[in-house]
């Protein structure tokens, strides 16, 4: 199954025209590139239901963070890399919903990359610091390994 990669605009289903992005063979080199090699990675916790208007609390992509947990150990962040990418591989389609509960933001230099993960609806929303966005589909197997790092760390998880 080919998904498409948009640029601009809130992610969504291609249109005439969009240009193609294969994630069969897991998530796209620049994205890979950038959390492998990030100076800073960090893994977070969210509530699934966006954030509207003033909150106190702090947010991400207007999802309320319940918690995060910067991920220093090299071997850690290939782990969390490669279980994803291995789901969007084995990837075969997503649900239209978004309830999205974890979250990576990962910073290489002056390029990061934003990853808001939603395993219940098997989808990622990918946005690049140069503006690039994208719809990922994923499985549900890597939530297993985000959700014990984060536990690991005294990170509460979204119900």
């Amino acid at each position: 199954m080919v998904w498409f990669g948009l640029k601009g605009g809130e992610p969504e289903p291609p249109a005439k025209g969009d240009s193609q992005v294969d994630f069969r063979n897991g998530l796209p080199k620049e994205i890979q590139k950038v959390l492998i090699s990030s100076e800073k990675f960090m893994l977070y916790s969210i509530n699934p239901e966006p954030v509207t208007g003033k909150t106190r609390w702090e947010t991400f992509h207007e999802y309320r963070v319940l918690g995060k947990t910067p991920i220093a150990d090299a071997r850690q962040k290939i782990a969390l890399v490669n279980t994803l990418s291995e789901g969007v591989a084995h990837a075969d389609s997503f649900a239209k919903c978004f309830n999205p509960r974890h979250a990576i933001r990962a910073t290489q230099g002056t390029n990061s990359i934003d990853l808001v993960v939603c395993f219940e609806c098997r989808q990622v929303k990918a946005y690049s610091g140069r503006g690039d966005r994208w719809i990922i589909p994923t499985t549900d197997d890597p939530k297993k390994l985000f959700d014990e790092v984060l536990k690991r760390s005294g990170v509460p998880l979204a119900k």
